[in-house]
């Protein structure tokens, strides 16, 4: 088999492994819901003065931001040329449509995990948006024609 055709091959089969965009939006939803979390997580660990997980919680958001994300936003996508950008556009709507039921899981593991009768389980709105502007900074990275593995 000649290069070119063990490249072809290869080409074939990464495109058939591909996810399709109800995949692709799946796995952000994932990964997003996961980080936004984890970020409620310190955010009320913090508030209820309870520190000692907040680092670790600090870097699986790192992790799932600026590894994780990016992962799947660089990956290759089957079932024509759609818009990444539009696919994340509409997972991050998904998860704020969710944001209550993150913040609820996110106190209950914050009273399990530092056994806390009672917590301080009231957040600001808005203060959200330091999680989403650091989504939005590495989503615009990888989404650049440079660093995606599909043009679409």
């Amino acid at each position: 088999m000649s290069r070119t055709q063990r490249s072809g091959v290869t080409v074939r089969a990464i495109t058939a492994m591909a996810p399709d965009r109800k995949t692709f939006k799946n796995r952000l939803q994932d990964i997003l819901g996961a980080a936004l979390t984890h970020f409620y997580m310190v955010q009320l660990a913090q508030r209820n003065r309870q520190t000692k997980w907040v680092q670790h919680w600090n870097t699986e958001i790192d992790r799932l931001i600026h590894m994780d994300l990016v992962r799947i936003l660089v990956s290759a996508i089957n079932g024509g040329r759609w818009d990444k950008r539009k696919a994340l556009a509409e997972s991050l709507q998904d998860v704020q449509a969710a944001d209550q039921g993150y913040r609820k899981v996110a106190a209950n593991y914050i009273a399990k995990v530092y056994r806390l009768r009672k917590i301080e389980a009231r957040l600001p709105q808005g203060m959200e948006r330091s999680f989403y502007a650091a989504v939005q900074e590495a989503a615009e990275f990888a989404v650049q024609p440079d660093h995606m593995a599909d043009d679409s």
